[in-house]
């Protein structure tokens, strides 16, 4: 950049008073001290005199003091260069913009130590500095050694020695203005896409002043109205709107710079060519310096939409009766799916009938009703939900009280008078009733009983639903007992019923990651039979089963809600004790071991003296291990070495 007189702004001025300031304190540093007074040239008639050369070099002393607090201190970047060429200073900030260190550029050529400052057009400006002259340089961009890019701007001046327009130097303050560019930047950038939406939107978009003349338009709205952006700069917008339309635009308007909030309004328009518009025209107010300034608005054309909206509005009528009848069926089936859906993902009986008792009040409004369920035995049918007047309703009878159960169809009584009247009514007898047996897989799962009241009979359509929801419901609970069966079977060891190994490692592991961040401890207990191959071999196979099935049993009857007891392997049962110490586990392994002592031999086979016993062996979480298998392997070591000690004895891990 040449170098260059510009006018001051403020921020000129501040920089250009303290780079005079430094330039001021530099040269009088750079100037030689003198060796004493006699050397001193003598001062000009009626001068003041001279202090002392002791207090003239404490004061440059003290001025020197200033110089370096101000530079290291100072927040823009402080260059100093002598006659040659050569940095003289380079203060902290200068460090922290250009990533240079001051040991790296003091006492080198300006150009040599920073060759980017002759590639960004400096040399002009630090030669501006040494031939006297003042210059600025501003929008410079540096990429640092890190790759940031930097923009600075500098004020340049020279340093003037003890002669008359002598020059020994120049100084520089350098401002970081990153920040300000990529402000800037980002407003151009900003602006550019603005003007890009205000000119390519399809909308029409345009401002007018408070007064309501237009200040903009963009092409859009050049094309729908026909007028050039000269023309509609000189008209208000008042002119647009159809004169039936002008005093709805007026109360927008008004009470857009009233409320100072977003309107939205329909308007009649013409075009210059006499052509009538629709326009849905939203505005709002734009602020300068915080008050209202002018309102932009954006208008769609809607003029196809509103004929369109008035053809629909013709067919519509036709179809009101329709849609009404309508209505009410899809909304009927709409609660229908989406009882189906929360049904398949409920996971208990309870929360099957909160959601059927939910339903059935929507969909069956004037209806009482309860959902009975088929008994374990299949010998009584209970109630198990309810909503209306369902308090008079029988809670339980038996399934032959039920001619929809004994049928195995839905049962419909129109009039309780003179109809086939199931056992299980209440007295007196509801005007109406429908029944509709539950059945999954050919079996009846309960039934679903509706009643209704003097003057509203169950029309055929809410019998469909009814019988569509009995199916639902049906199939819901069905599901239910087979998941619970089949998580039983993949769970459960099908010949002691105790939980399945798998089942206790993905409990176990559950339990030491509660007690990992609960900081708490969890005992392991292992118990394998003694001399459990020979029994069998000796007693036989059943025998063998019954014993593990005994054991189970007494252990199953010890445990504590919390604990975890499971079927390890063929002869072996683990016991989980979650939150239990060491004292707590010993006392827990002993009195296995004494369930597993205290057994009656019974078997064919079996000689007197022939007993029964366990090798125990008992793992502390976390002194024996901190993962499934580390405490499992700790336990199972124990339990080898019970054996090893002759079996009926309880070990601690070690």
């Amino acid at each position: 950049m040449e170098p260059k007189d510009t006018p001051k702004s403020d921020l000129a001025e501040e920089l250009e008073s303290l780079r005079e300031e430094i330039a001021h304190l530099h040269s009088l540093i750079l100037r030689p001290s003198p060796s004493g007074a006699a050397s001193a040239p003598p001062a000009p008639a009626g001068a003041p005199e001279r202090p002392p050369v002791p207090a003239r070099v404490r004061a440059l002393e003290s001025e020197k003091q200033l110089l370096g607090w101000l530079v290291d201190s100072s927040v823009d970047g402080i260059i100093a260069f002598d006659r040659d060429g050569f940095f003289t200073v380079w203060n902290p900030a200068m460090e922290r913009m250009f990533g240079l260190a001051a040991g790296e550029v003091l006492g080198r050529p300006a150009f040599l130590a920073c060759p980017f400052l002759e590639e960004l057009g400096e040399d002009a400006n630090i030669g501006a500095a040494l031939e006297g002259r003042k210059s600025v340089s501003k929008g410079k961009c540096y990429t640092a050694p890190g790759g940031a890019s930097v923009w600075f701007e500098g004020y340049y001046g020279p340093i003037h020695g003890p002669g008359e327009g002598e020059v020994i130097g120049g100084l520089a303050i350098v401002r970081d203005v990153t920040e300000r560019a990529l402000a800037e930047e980002a407003r151009r950038a900003s602006e550019e896409r603005y003007r890009e939406l205000f000119e390519n939107a399809y909308d029409m978009v345009y401002t007018h002043d408070l007064s309501g003349r237009i200040t903009s338009m963009n092409k859009a709205a050049e094309r729908m109205l026909g007028y050039s952006l000269e023309e509609a700069l000189r008209m208000r917008f008042s002119q647009l709107v159809a004169p039936e339309s002008r005093a709805a635009a007026r109360r927008m308007i008004d009470r857009q710079i009233a409320d100072a909030v977003p309107m939205t309004a329909e308007l009649d328009v013409i075009a210059k060519d006499g052509a009538r518009f629709t326009f849905e025209v939203s505005h709002r107010l734009i602020f300068r310096e915080g008050r209202p300034h002018g309102i932009q608005g954006i208008a769609r054309d809607v003029s196809e939409r509103k004929r369109a909206e008035g053809e629909l509005a013709a067919a519509n009528r036709r179809l009101e009766a329709w849609v009404r009848d309508l209505e009410q069926r899809t909304r009927e089936m709409t609660l229908l799916g989406e009882m189906g859906d929360i049904l398949r993902a409920c996971l208990t009986a309870e929360e099957v009938y909160e959601v059927i008792v939910r339903i059935a009040r929507e969909i069956f409004p004037e209806e009482a009703g309860a959902l009975y369920v088929m008994g374990p035995l299949r010998n009584i049918v209970e109630s198990v939900a309810g909503w209306g007047d369902a308090e008079r309703m029988a809670t339980t009878f038996t399934p032959d009280e039920c001619w929809a159960l004994r049928r195995g169809r839905v049962h419909w009584v129109e009039d309780t008078g003179v109809g086939l009247l199931c056992k299980h009514l209440e007295t007196p007898p509801p005007r109406g009733y429908l029944c509709v047996p539950m059945m999954a897989q050919s079996e009846a799962v309960g039934v679903l009983h509706l009643a209704h009241a003097d003057g509203t009979p169950l029309g055929e359509a809410k019998q469909r639903l009814a019988t569509a929801m009995g199916e639902r419901v049906a199939m819901a609970l069905s599901n239910l007992r087979l998941h619970e069966t089949l998580r039983n079977q993949s769970i459960r060891d099908p010949l002691t019923g105790l939980f399945n190994r798998s089942f206790m490692e993905e409990a176990l592991e559950l339990e030491l990651r509660r007690a990992a961040r609960t900081q708490g401890t969890l005992v392991v207990i292992m118990a394998a039979l003694d001399r459990f191959q020979k029994m069998t071999e000796d007693w036989g196979l059943d025998a063998g089963d019954s014993l593990l099935c005994r054991t189970a049993a007494r252990l199953q009857s010890r445990i504590r809600k919390g604990d975890v007891a499971c079927r390890f392997s063929g002869h072996a049962f683990v016991l989980l004790l979650p939150h239990s110490g060491r004292d707590v586990g010993r006392r827990r392994a002993e009195t296995l071991r004494d369930l597993v002592r205290g057994m009656d031999v019974q078997y064919p086979g079996a000689r007197e003296g022939d007993r029964v016993s366990a090798s125990v062996g008992m793992a502390l979480f976390p002194d024996h291990g901190q993962t499934v298998e580390a405490l499992l392997r700790s336990a199972e070591a124990a339990v080898g070495r019970a054996r090893s000690g002759g079996g009926d004895s309880v070990v601690v891990a070690s």
